[in-house]
């Protein structure tokens, strides 16, 4: 009350807070994931871990896939049914796991088709003293 006495009109924010270059807030961040060409795709991160603040970023329209993504993304964003999502976030986790070697993959059985490969195998003691005769290469 004291303050609106002694001063005579208003106040402008700027005259008593001037606007330097830190009080600016960060420049408009760059979102080298977008522009980035990857050699490896599958490996990128899906889109739909990126927070909602970069969700609307210009599309690049020279890169179908990152478009497909963007495209992917806004089916998410409209499709905003818990339980979808729920199912599309474990398949993502099924998917991430069949991507990786076959060493990592959730196979039960590993014992059991390891068996059946190696009933699979040649007999070696059939082909003993050597490939048989449509292998070999053949002399003249």
């Amino acid at each position: 009350m004291a303050i609106t006495m002694l001063t005579s009109g208003p106040i402008s924010a700027q005259a008593v807070f001037p606007e330097t270059e830190f009080s600016k807030g960060a420049p408009e961040p760059r979102h080298p994931w977008r522009e980035m060409p990857h050699n490896k795709p599958d490996h990128r991160g899906d889109p739909r871990e990126l927070g909602d603040e970069h969700r609307d970023l210009p599309r690049n329209t020279q890169d179908t896939r990152t478009d497909r993504h963007d495209l992917q993304q806004d089916n998410d964003v409209l499709r905003r049914d818990g339980q979808e999502l729920r199912h599309d976030r474990q398949n993502l986790q099924a998917d991430r796991q069949h991507r990786r070697g076959s060493r990592h993959k959730a196979k039960k059985n590993r014992r059991k088709t390891h068996d059946d490969q190696r009933d699979l195998q040649v007999d070696r003691r059939t082909h003993r003293d050597g490939p048989p005769r449509s292998i070999a290469p053949d002399r003249e």
